[in-house]
């Protein structure tokens, strides 16, 4: 039951209920006079679980997504992974009414993936690979597979804007990152910022209106940091070890004619 509630936004967080029959929503009282209240989604969360008899292949790729050849001040992750379903019995088929997956497979569907290994003869210990949503499903006609392409949280945040249009004025880094990762409507389960930011002030920032990711890419660039998504789904914000860095020091006395180096270096 809520009360007193003026906000135009409200949420809260209640356990997981199982075995629901109906789901009912009652309003006695909106802001408007005489006007309906808009619901635009009301619905419950359908889990599917596979394993190794349904999963064909899972592809995983993690990088550090860098904005030129060489490698900047701060990075910014950009993870996917690409799971190849058996889809022999048509379950996955686009459009076929009989799916019981019919009208759900769209995009930003959560995808949480693990690979398990044998401990004892019947024992499975369960080390997670991420947490992911579903950036495109690919049933072709003719194939006996179904694959899905999926990338993490920092993704979801490159299509929402961040439109303070505020002077933040002697605020740290870690303040800086609070602000925008709250503002993403994330909580402080969904992220880690390393405690060491906070001895890190910016005199002055600002923002024009841009995505939450291009924000966190900015403040990354301030300092030696990475901004990526561990195995838990948590947005990390950690500082780089510098100490693993090689340095080149070129003077008048060494004539180089041509010389290339790999990024990796």
């Amino acid at each position: 039951t809520v009360t007193n509630n003026s906000e135009v936004y409200w949420q809260t967080k209640i356990p997981t209920l199982l075995n629901v029959a109906k789901l009912e929503l009652i309003i006695y009282k909106i802001n408007r006079p005489y006007d309906s209240a808009k619901i635009t989604e009301f619905f419950t969360a359908v889990v599917e679980t596979y394993y190794n008899d349904r999963i064909v292949d899972i592809s995983l790729f993690e990088e550090l997504d860098y904005s030129s050849v060489s490698i900047a001040l701060g990075s910014i992750s950009s993870n996917e992974i690409d799971i190849a379903l058996d889809n022999s019995d048509g379950k996955f088929n686009f459009g076929d009414k009989n799916s019981p997956l019919q009208g759900l497979l769209k995009r930003n569907r959560r995808v949480k993936v693990w690979l398990g290994t044998k401990i004892i003869p019947d024992e499975i210990e369960w080390y997670p690979l991420g947490t992911f949503w579903t950036i495109g499903w690919d049933m072709p006609d003719f194939s006996l597979e179904a694959r899905i392409t999926a990338r993490d949280r920092l993704e979801l945040l490159r299509y929402t804007d961040f439109t303070t249009s505020l002077l933040y004025e002697n605020y740290s880094l870690y303040q800086l990152f609070e602000i925008i990762l709250n503002d993403a409507g994330l909580t402080v389960d969904n992220y880690i910022i390393d405690t060491s930011l906070q001895n890190i002030i910016i005199p002055y920032a600002w923002f024009d209106r841009m995505s939450h990711r291009n924000a966190l890419e900015r403040l990354a660039q301030c300092a030696y940091l990475n901004v990526y998504c561990d195995r838990e789904g948590r947005i990390r914000v950690e500082p780089i070890d510098t100490s693993q860095l090689v340095y080149f020091v070129l003077d008048d006395i060494v004539n180089i004619y041509s010389k290339s180096y790999p990024i990796s270096q």
